[in-house]
């Protein structure tokens, strides 16, 4: 990681350190991750099953399941943890995306519905370029996936590699070109599990998702399932 990112980084901790202020508002807390009010803004009385399940409209993605809307406290987390490495995020985000995803399946939802994973489910995350993950020192992608398969039980792993090695990004562009951009950028690996959670933190387009399961089922998977935090 880039030195004076890293002394960045330390200051905000030193003067916000976790379990203090709430990382979203800077309220003081006690031992918590957020803030009652962040908190209740999130979850209400009870987390919502799902924002919205898509199962039609992508011809290689199977179904999408986003928890927010991007707005308010969700899309300021998904900022801190994906643009300022706040990692502590990571198992928070997690939790309530492994909850998501496990009580929208085979429910009726008035966003739709999302079949059974199945056993043999396996759950991984859109890889970061290497240069990219060596300037932030995490893979948030990664710390997700790793979250969502702590709490579900399905194992995690790469299962899907980049052609790019340098900063590669989706921000500012259109629809179209979102699509040009990824054109042969994922590859998937050998003898893949045959349903696969792919899990992002934000869904825009679409664009990451369909190139990433389109690498994936032209290695072998059967089913892809994407999986973000927040809904553009």
């Amino acid at each position: 990681m880039d030195q004076w990112r890293k002394l960045l980084l330390r200051g905000r901790d030193l003067l916000f350190p976790p379990g203090v202020t709430c990382p979203v508002c800077r309220r003081v807390v006690q031992g918590q991750f957020l803030c009652r009010p962040c908190l209740e803004s999130l979850t209400g009385e009870a987390l919502p099953p799902a924002l919205r399940v898509k199962s039609t409209g992508w011809r290689w993605l199977d179904g999408a399941l986003s928890i927010w809307p991007h707005g308010g406290v969700a899309a300021e987390l998904v900022r801190l943890l994906k643009d300022q490495c706040l990692a502590v995020a990571a198992p928070y985000l997690g939790q309530w995306l492994a909850e998501g995803l496990m009580t929208a399946q085979g429910q009726d939802h008035p966003a739709g519905r999302l079949d059974p994973l199945g056993e043999d489910a396996a759950v991984t995350w859109v890889t970061m370029p290497a240069g990219r993950r060596r300037i932030r020192g995490i893979d948030h992608g990664r710390l997700l996936a790793e979250a969502v398969s702590q709490v579900t039980g399905y194992p995690y792993g790469q299962l899907l590699l980049r052609a790019d090695a340098d900063s590669h990004t989706q921000r500012g562009l259109s629809g179209a070109e979102r699509k040009r951009n990824l054109q042969g950028l994922f590859q998937g690996v050998e003898d893949p599990p045959a349903t696969v959670v792919l899990v992002d933190d934000v869904l825009t387009t679409g664009a990451t998702g369909e190139a990433s399961a389109q690498a994936m089922k032209q290695a072998g998977v059967r089913r892809v399932v994407l999986l973000t935090v927040t809904r553009a």
